[in-house]
């Protein structure tokens, strides 16, 4: 599509937008549930933080360095003038690679937290946790630095045209680099907690609803492969327009915001869940849906010493219930209930091991 100026300051805002107000709505569901403040919430708020930076630089890139408009060229005598309009244009590109690598970095890292919290009593997932927090804050840190200092003199980047700029790496093959194993490692994150859904002891409807939570932020994944194969194109035309720069790059910008952008709201999907239910609650005084008579019933219980607990998912009184867990490589044996008062709900043996299902019919 042809890009103007209004088109492009209106994606940076709509989509600066949507990353606080995801924020804003997880921090609201937070505090109507049972489940803490984690470092995982902490995390997000930088991460946003950035995304409203990259619409700031955005919007002021349009208004100095003609962003989303065609290049003005000035000639002297001696060839084309380095006006100060392209320099603006450069110093905004050049925060436009740096924030969103930080935001992403921040993004990734707290959906791993926010991992943790849920799956904590599984050993072997924390291990693989653990090494995919180490490989994203690499990833993030290395790669930021390599950004900031893609040139042995940073300065050189906002007073020399690009086709004389020396001592600089290789920016199409970099670019690719970054794209590629920024999209690697949205996929580990996202297949990461799979294996354990997987083995839940539930109907697989329900293991499924509970993955398609999770499997989310697979719109991140779209974004980035949006992302990559726009800096193919633009890669592929750069010098062809090289006279233009600043027009001709604006789809980098566009999908870079809407990756970070996207990488927020996906990393807070999941934690919801309290707004939904207020939601349903607030829509069921006006009707009464078919589904509304299904009996809610919670669910407690414990695996062997592959065991997990999804008790901070669901902390404010879902259909279904994920509380404690426990390690044990042995099941207790089955006690003899008393089923004499079914009405009354009974809370099921303070054993640290087994299996235990209560329900609760409303």
């Amino acid at each position: 599509m042809p890009w103007t100026v209004a088109n492009f300051i209106a994606l940076a805002v709509v989509f600066m937008l949507l990353a606080t107000v995801s924020v804003a709505l997880r921090f609201w569901a937070r505090t109507n549930s049972e489940a803490r403040f984690g470092v995982d919430d902490a995390l997000i708020i930088p991460a946003a933080t950035c995304v409203v930076g990259m619409a700031v630089t955005m919007i002021v890139g349009t208004q100095i360095g003609e962003m989303a408009q065609h290049q003005t060229n000035e000639y002297d005598s001696n060839g084309p003038v380095y006006t100060q309009t392209l320099a603006n244009y450069e110093k905004c590109n050049y925060i436009l690679q740096l924030l969103p690598l930080a935001s992403l970095g921040f993004s990734k890292t707290s959906v791993l937290c926010f991992y943790r919290r849920i799956f904590f009593i599984n050993s072997r997932f924390l291990i693989w946790n653990t090494a995919l927090m180490v490989i994203v804050v690499l990833w993030a840190v290395s790669f930021f630095f390599a950004t900031a200092f893609q040139c042995r003199d940073p300065t050189i980047l906002w007073t020399t045209f690009e086709y004389a700029r020396t001592n600089c790496v290789e920016t199409i093959p970099f670019y690719y680099a970054v794209s590629i194993s920024g999209f690697i490692t949205d996929i580990m994150i996202l297949a990461s907690p799979l294996p354990i859904i997987y083995r839940l002891q539930l109907p697989l409807t329900n293991r499924i609803a509970i993955a398609g939570i999770f499997l989310l932020g697979a719109i991140v994944c779209g974004a980035g492969i949006g992302r990559f194969v726009t800096f193919v194109n633009i890669g592929h035309g750069i010098f062809a327009n090289i006279n233009d720069i600043t027009y001709f790059t604006t789809p980098v910008f566009a999908w870079t915001i809407i990756e970070s952008s996207l990488a927020v709201v996906g990393a807070n999907l999941p934690v919801f869940r309290p707004l939904l239910l207020r939601m349903r609650a607030y829509t069921s005084q006006f009707s009464s849906p078919p589904w509304s008579r299904i009996p809610l019933f919670s669910t407690r219980f414990s695996r062997s010493s592959r065991g997990f607990s999804l008790h901070e998912v669901y902390e404010s009184d879902p259909p279904i219930r994920l509380l404690g867990t426990s390690i044990s490589n042995q099941d207790p044996p089955l006690k003899k209930q008393d089923t004499s008062h079914q009405n009354e709900q009974t809370e099921p043996p303070s054993v640290d091991r087994g299996i235990y299902v209560q329900r609760s019919f409303e």
